[in-house]
């Protein structure tokens, strides 16, 4: 299983309501793949996350444990069972 949290930013407006999600998985799944999954059926929150490139949005931060995809293979770094992952928008300001 796949531990999720999602900031509370993105599930405005979101069939989604739960901060923390699960995810069942028998295997390894790309980001894209966790993304598509876990927004089944709320097709706005996936669009707030995913661009129609299936990029991420340059606003999105996904991390798997400590890292940030983007460090990793981006939208294709794989996340295993027993991952936790967190999708984080993007802080800037000075």
């Amino acid at each position: 299983m796949i531990k999720i949290w999602m900031h509370s930013m993105f599930r405005a407006d979101s069939t989604k309501e739960e901060t923390e999600l699960r995810l069942e998985t028998d295997s390894e799944i790309s980001v894209y793949e966790l993304l598509d999954k876990l927004c089944q059926g709320d097709e706005n929150l996936f669009f707030k996350l995913v661009d129609e490139e299936k990029n991420l949005r340059p606003h999105v931060n996904i991390f798997i444990g400590s890292k940030n995809c983007r460090n990793l293979d981006g939208i294709d770094s794989m996340v295993a069972e027993n991952d936790e992952v967190s999708v984080f928008p993007a802080l800037s300001g000075g």
